[in-house]
């Protein structure tokens, strides 16, 4: 496997867009919890400050199997095409936290690396928002297609257009 690697899956990204577009005054939605006792609200924005804020601990190495802690869909997703393709791809991996994030124009995340991979769902996109590894090579990830992003390498993102990108990303074992 390189960095990115296409994947099989089809899915309807009008049908996804129309739930998520309810949501759409969030930067980060997350689409499962820790099955902890929290509100819809609570729900769709849990850990979306980072598993560092989320379980006060200061250490990278303490996060290790944290993303894992989520895998309970949010209610606000059961019953959805959200829970159709979320289950789908449960089917063939163990899904960690899932967010839909929104990487807003002229923004780039820090250069860094995750503990497990991630699958990435592209729902929005321009031609300048692009995917970084760690030698600087580019990649563009279109709309309709699912790939699979070895994201324990080191990496970053940047969107250097002037419309938002957004991509569902799901932590996978």
């Amino acid at each position: 496997m390189g960095f990115i690697t296409e994947l099989d899956y089809q899915f309807d990204v009008d049908k996804i867009l129309e739930i998520t577009d309810q949501c759409s005054h969030l930067s980060q939605v997350t689409l499962n919890n820790r099955g902890d006792n929290l509100s819809m609200e609570e729900q769709l924005v849990c850990g979306n400050d980072g598993l560092q804020n989320w379980y006060e601990i200061k250490t990278y190495e303490d996060i290790k199997d944290k993303d894992f802690h989520w895998y309970k869909l949010n209610d606000f997703f059961v019953d959805t095409y959200i829970e159709e393709f979320y289950n789908k791809i449960q089917k063939d991996w163990q899904v960690g936290r899932s967010r839909i994030m929104t990487l807003r124009p002229k923004v780039c995340y820090s250069y860094h690396y995750d503990f497990s991979k991630r699958i990435h769902i592209p729902l929005v996109t321009n031609e300048n928002c692009k995917f970084f590894d760690k030698d600087w090579n580019t990649y563009h990830l279109n709309v309709g297609k699912t790939y699979l992003v070895d994201t324990t390498q080191f990496h970053t993102a940047g969107n250097f257009g002037k419309e938002n990108r957004t991509h569902i990303v799901m932590a996978i074992q």
